[in-house]
């Protein structure tokens, strides 16, 4: 899913619209133009750009080599580090189980005991603690998302 533009070619190969006065020369860098843009409009728009004396500054040489390229349709989509992107998942996934370790240990959100008698406040943290360290135990044994927020 990216993006449909237009790259100047020759013979397959991506073209450095730059050095066009010079001749065709090939390179990695694509020079890209929205769709809809033919060689013709390119060379018609070249004839017309005038320096400040009013004397074309596209050379003839420039034209002629343009007019030997094409607009080949390509398609540009941004690059996901999978590696960057499975390590800040990794580090959300620890965060979060930090914090659950640090309301368990204030009292707060899932982990306030404090309306249960004692032996239940006891049974509940014991048990919240568990919970908590089968969370870690899945986050130092995989590297797959992890939900650590389960729906019971």
């Amino acid at each position: 899913m990216g993006t449909k533009v237009l790259a100047l070619m020759n013979m397959g190969f991506f073209v450095d619209a730059a050095l066009l006065n010079k001749g065709i020369y090939y390179t990695s860098i694509p020079c890209l133009y929205k769709d809809g843009t033919t060689i013709k409009s390119l060379v018609d728009a070249g004839k017309t750009i005038q320096d400040m004396l009013g004397h074309s500054s596209v050379s003839d040489e420039y034209l002629e080599n343009l007019k030997q390229c094409e607009l080949v349709k390509v398609e540009i989509s941004p690059i996901t580090d999978k590696a960057s992107t499975s390590q800040q998942q990794t580090i959300e996934r620890l965060r979060d189980v930090l914090c659950e370790i640090m309301d368990y240990r204030k009292g707060n959100g899932n982990y306030n005991f404090s309306n249960l008698t004692k032996d239940d406040r006891d049974l509940a943290a014991i048990e919240a603690w568990g919970g908590i360290e089968l969370k870690i135990e899945q986050l130092l044994n995989t590297t797959e998302p992890i939900d650590l927020n389960p729906k019971e």
